[in-house]
């Protein structure tokens, strides 16, 4: 389910923790069949909430947004050095007129 939640929110240019707090299960909703199987208000999303300003959530996600934007698909020329022992994969980073190796 969480796999799911990310890919929705990556191809929906959504913040997948704002994602999951809209879609929370309320006190009310079609799904739920009786109310005693909900017995009072859904607490999580005042736990996100008090744990997104415990992490500086939002400011932490703006500096890996930045990062990401910045390194671009280093990372996976980074991983694929680790995987394949002896590649030299920055030559198909590098365009034909210049070097980068």
């Amino acid at each position: 389910m969480e796999t799911i939640m990310e890919h929705l929110a990556h191809e929906s240019g959504k913040d997948p923790v704002e994602l999951r707090l809209a879609n929370i299960l309320q006190v009310g909703d079609d799904l739920i069949t009786r109310e005693e199987d909900y017995p009072g208000p859904n607490q999580i999303d005042n736990i996100i909430a008090q744990i997104k300003v415990t992490c500086d959530y939002d400011n932490r996600k703006v500096e890996v947004d930045a990062f990401n934007q910045v390194t671009g698909g280093l990372s996976l020329l980074l991983l694929l050095m680790l995987l394949l022992p002896g590649a030299k994969p920055f030559k198909l980073y590098c365009s034909s007129t210049s070097c980068c190796c």
